[in-house]
């Protein structure tokens, strides 16, 4: 069964999506923005794996959000390696 609060948070999730996709000339001067994209995509596939996990095969979808919001932090934790980290190593 679909809960609502799911549901929701995917019409929210592909709702940022649809402002990134209108502000992307301004968003690509962001540092290593594909990988935050990346990030931030990962996250939307975890939601839809979220519903899709209420409509079938329970166990195959859980593992599959679970593995998505996993990637999605090592993306994001890429991403701040390559913002703040590797930044200030080019600095010195």
């Amino acid at each position: 069964m679909i809960e609502h609060n799911e549901l929701i948070i995917l019409l929210l999730g592909l709702g940022v999506l649809v402002f990134i996709r209108l502000n992307i000339s301004h968003l690509r001067q962001v540092t290593a923005f594909r990988v935050l994209l990346a990030s931030y995509g990962v996250v939307v596939g975890g939601f839809i794996f979220t519903v899709l996990e209420g409509i079938g095969w329970e166990k195959l979808f859980n593992i599959l959000e679970h593995i998505s919001y996993m990637a999605s932090i090592l993306m994001l934790l890429i991403w701040c390696w390559l913002v703040f980290v590797r930044k200030e190593k080019n600095r010195q």
